[in-house]
């Protein structure tokens, strides 16, 4: 089966228009106001490198964790390289690493977004 050729100008034009209102004020206002703290689990490094002024913890001891939250951090990556692990391993990982974040969100009165 061959896929067909898009004319290039007619797919463009049939997308809707841009967002006219850039929302990074109102969403960083929003997220420094909220009790909540959201945490991006990553298995691989590759991720990381798509965003920028974001802490990205690359260990998860719960001294370190517990930092993250007793500065107010609004969101941060925990890298876990766990794609490199067994299936079991790259769950014990994550079950430790989710653990010692709830406990840090209890401590600090913060919701969790995981």
């Amino acid at each position: 089966m061959t896929n067909p050729i898009l004319d290039r100008e007619a797919t463009l034009s049939s997308l809707p228009p841009e967002h006219g209102t850039d929302l990074t004020t109102t969403i960083a206002s929003r997220v420094a106001s909220d009790d909540q703290t959201i945490v991006a689990l990553d298995d691989d490094p590759t991720g990381t490198q798509t965003v920028y002024d974001l802490p990205v913890l690359t260990e998860w001891s719960e001294a370190t964790i517990d930092g993250e939250f007793a500065r107010g951090t609004p969101a941060f990556y925990v890298m876990t390289n766990s794609r490199s692990l067994n299936p079991d391993e790259a769950a014990e990982v994550n079950k430790v690493i989710a653990q010692r974040l709830l406990k840090a969100a209890q401590k600090y009165g913060r919701r969790l977004s995981l």
